[in-house]
């Protein structure tokens, strides 16, 4: 029953990343697949304290994601207001992003976001267009990357937990 439970768990896990990837909350989904699998097997193919490793990565992730736009908008010098602009239209932009176009466009929307918002608050606060698209761009870029590197950690997630559980399974 319990390697049932582990190709279970690495099924729902690789769909967690699909989700993941088309800008859905793969990775929180992931957070609860994995404690909930080593408590159903009394941590037996995943001990305690990966499963603590592992999802703290997750949420590392999520985190990268979360501030990568603000990150890219302050290396362009851009004010604290803008950075936090960024996060709030990354946030609005992949809700409406996710409601008019699902699965791909909750990562359009999320770009988009951060762009415009970016882009309106440092037009309003300094009325330089150039300086705008500018910010509007760093702010951009450095969200996608974020979202890919929060991609690639949830991948390295499940790699590891796929071969954890065959090295469980080969025991």
């Amino acid at each position: 029953m319990s390697v049932i439970w582990a190709i279970l768990v690495a099924l729902l896990v690789f769909i967690c990343i699909v989700a993941t990837a088309a800008g859905l909350p793969g990775n929180y989904a992931m957070m609860l697949v994995l404690p909930l699998f080593g408590w159903l097997t009394d941590f037996a193919w995943l001990g305690s304290r990966e499963t603590a490793w592992l999802v703290g990565a997750l949420l590392l992730g999520e985190v990268i994601e979360a501030v990568a736009g603000m990150i890219g908008a302050s290396r362009a010098r851009a004010s604290r207001r803008t950075q936090w602009w960024t996060v709030g239209g990354g946030i609005l932009g992949g809700l409406v992003g996710s409601a008019i176009l699902p699965i791909v466009g909750s990562l359009v929307g999320l770009l988009a976001g951060v762009f415009t918002a970016a882009f309106i608050s440092v037009l309003r606060e300094r009325r330089d267009a150039l300086q705008a698209r500018e910010v509007a761009w760093s702010a951009t870029v450095a969200q996608l990357v974020g979202t890919v590197t929060k991609l690639v950690i949830a991948v390295g997630v499940w790699v590891y937990l796929v071969a954890v559980l065959l090295m469980q399974a080969w025991q």
